[in-house]
């Protein structure tokens, strides 16, 4: 199964829900009370809602570039790389090397050993010149 925000026990729930069962059937035979089924359904509802609220702001998100930095790079030529896929696009950063660069150290945190990248690093430019690091 792929990754997703409901845990097993919260699917358990919502499917036994669709199913027509109250709260109290259900904690019956998950062994459990009807407080706890009212919790999980509640927290993975909540989590419906996140969901989609993300996949909503993502696909109203412009992107102008994406670079992909391979592992190995050394973190003092990335944002060099960034600046010159910025170009490309005819976008213009809102940060001078040294912001991208502290934005890059403190992203990649953990990605980093010996001023080198040790797993690939993903940006994207937006259209108003601001850099998502991940």
């Amino acid at each position: 199964m792929p990754e997703i925000f409901l845990t097993s026990r919260q699917l358990e729930v919502l499917r036994l829900r669709r199913k027509g069962l109250s709260q109290r059937e259900i904690a019956s035979k998950l062994k459990t009370t009807r407080e706890n089924v009212n919790i999980l359904e509640m927290r993975a509802h909540r989590n419906i809602r996140k969901a989609a609220a993300t996949l909503e702001v993502l696909s109203k998100l412009e992107i102008a570039a994406t670079l992909k930095i391979p592992p190995k790079t050394p973190i003092l030529r990335i944002p060099l790389l960034i600046l010159k896929k910025a170009d490309e696009a005819n976008i213009r950063v809102k940060m001078n090397c040294i912001e991208i660069l502290r934005e890059v150290q403190l992203k990649a945190e953990g990605k980093i050993r010996k001023k080198r990248l040790l797993k690939p690093l993903t940006v994207i430019i937006l259209p108003d010149g601001s850099l998502h690091i991940r």
